[in-house]
């Protein structure tokens, strides 16, 4: 179970003043190459086919993501992919065929705020997910919330967690960036190896 996409980092994401545009994307000069990798464009859960409902309800309504333009439509429709953006980061968001894949891991979004979790919103998120995996509780940082298959989720403030390198196309939405992509390692594996993917191949 896992996590697909373009790899990269913030927060120490590294960037080079030769960073190509992608998707419109414009390097700047100010931003300072430290690593190979220079940006996490987007990570890929598969949903329950047919469920466009539950994304919505979750995504959107509760996290802010905005839907990006190039697949708007699919809402609509109830089916296809859908891409989700925070900032200068996406979900992407396909069906499965036909179950969901959950991130062994944990994804964490930042917030120039967290006023938009109020009491209202999360009894509509509470009423729209019931009988999902959804959860939502406090944290010391925000909020930890479990997605409606199981993908756990934490929210935090920072102000200032905005990628200044630009955004996805379409409207501006209330997550500012995904800040952390934490991916859970068996036991039993091969440590040696995954840190030598990491560093030499990443």
């Amino acid at each position: 179970r896992g996590v697909a996409g373009i790899a990269g980092r913030r927060g120490g994401l590294a960037g080079r003043s030769d960073v190509a545009r992608r998707g419109g994307l414009a390097g700047r000069s100010d931003v300072v190459a430290r690593r190979a990798v220079l940006i996490v464009d987007h990570v890929n859960l598969n949903h329950e086919k047919g469920r466009h409902d539950l994304l919505k309800a979750f995504y959107f309504d509760l996290l802010g993501l905005t839907a990006d333009p190039r697949k708007a439509e699919n809402i609509g429709k109830g089916k296809k992919t859908l891409w989700a953006n925070a900032g200068i980061a996406q979900l992407h968001l396909p069906e499965g065929a036909p179950n969901a894949q959950p991130l062994d891991g944990r994804l964490t979004l930042a917030y120039a705020s967290l006023d938009r979790f109020d009491a209202a919103r999360l009894e509509a998120a509470e009423a729209a997910l019931a009988g999902t995996k959804f959860q939502i509780r406090r944290s010391p940082d925000g909020f930890d919330v479990v997605c409606p298959w199981g993908t756990p989720v934490s929210l935090k403030e920072d102000p200032e967690a905005a990628d200044p390198r630009g955004a996805q196309p379409g409207d501006a939405g209330d997550a500012l960036h995904i800040v952390d992509i934490a991916l859970h390692v068996d036991r039993k594996a091969d440590l040696a190896g995954v840190k030598r993917f990491y560093t030499k191949v990443m």
